[in-house]
């Protein structure tokens, strides 16, 4: 939703990240009970889920702070525990952020009037094209694009990666 749209303001921004983060907890909840359940899995695939669950609360956390924007209840609650989860197993960190989640409600995302959906359509090159281009590592290519963007006023701006 963060990509898709134009016109976000920095709190509408901060408003998806953070609920894209009790997602991303309730994604994790999920999956570790999972882990619980099914012995055969190893806890080092819990541990991972979990240090990359850390690093994106640190990213959030990082863009809250630079953009100066205050988090809503559940995140702060994360972000004051966030160095105790650093150093704990799993099912600690499940037990720690299940009652966190139900004590706090999902607030409403109430976004600005100012939206604009931006989109893309890529007619050329197709992807069934029998021709292929051959490159030099390092080097630029060339590619002609032919596209139809909607709602997008200065198409000085695109980027193509």
């Amino acid at each position: 939703m963060e990509h898709l749209f134009l016109g976000l303001s920095g709190h509408d921004t901060a408003a998806i990240r953070q609920l894209r983060t009790r997602a991303m907890t309730v994604k994790l909840i999920l999956e570790l009970r999972g882990h619980r359940m099914d012995r055969n899995k190893a806890d080092i695939q819990s541990l991972q889920l979990c240090q990359i669950y850390l690093n994106k609360l640190n990213h959030l956390q990082r863009y809250l702070s630079m953009s100066e924007i205050t988090a809503d209840n559940f995140t702060q609650s994360v972000f004051s525990e966030m160095h105790k989860l650093e150093s704990s197993k799993p099912g600690i960190i499940m037990k720690f952020l299940q009652p966190l989640l139900m004590h706090h409600s999902v607030p409403a995302l109430t976004l600005s009037n100012q939206l604009r959906r931006a989109k893309a359509i890529i007619t050329e090159p197709s992807g069934e094209s029998d021709n292929h281009m051959k490159f030099t590592a390092g080097l630029t290519l060339n590619i002609n694009v032919d596209c139809i963007l909607e709602n997008i006023q200065d198409t000085q701006n695109i980027q193509l990666q």
